[in-house]
């Protein structure tokens, strides 16, 4: 039935988008109000609706987001692997270490004592900086 129901971003079934058709189950009055004469423009609407939903969801995001940047040398701690598969008692960071280098404005290098390089490679979301020391 999920393919019947109207979806709530695109105003539109998803069997209407991609076939043209509608299932006729519903008496004629509840029947959502599709052109079907030109179903490249219901497309588009469909297309234009998807955007601005996707918009209206990264402003509600980026409402509260704080952007962390980090200089080289300053201490973060490391976020301690994977949540499902760490001891009950293990520690969630690890740390602190010194950041080496920044290679985007994502990912940064981490002196960890790794030595495999890759593996001193960390994406900002693992990161948080220690408190108080610069």
């Amino acid at each position: 039935m999920y393919n019947n129901t109207e979806h709530t971003v695109t105003k539109f079934t998803p069997r209407y988008l991609l076939e043209g058709k509608q299932l006729e189950i519903l008496p004629p009055e509840l029947e959502p109000i599709f052109s079907g004469e030109n179903l490249e423009k219901d497309r588009e609407i469909a297309f234009l609706n998807t955007i601005k939903s996707h918009n209206s969801n990264k402003e509600r995001f980026d409402k509260n987001r704080k952007i962390l940047e980090l200089k080289v040398g300053d201490q973060v701690y490391v976020e301690n692997g994977n949540k499902l598969n760490r001891k009950k008692l293990e520690e969630l960071r690890i740390g602190p270490y010194k950041v080496l280098k920044r290679i985007s404005k994502s990912i940064y290098e981490i002196d960890t004592g790794h030595k495999k390089p890759e593996s001193n490679k960390f994406h900002i979301t693992k990161l948080s900086p220690v408190a108080g020391v610069n």
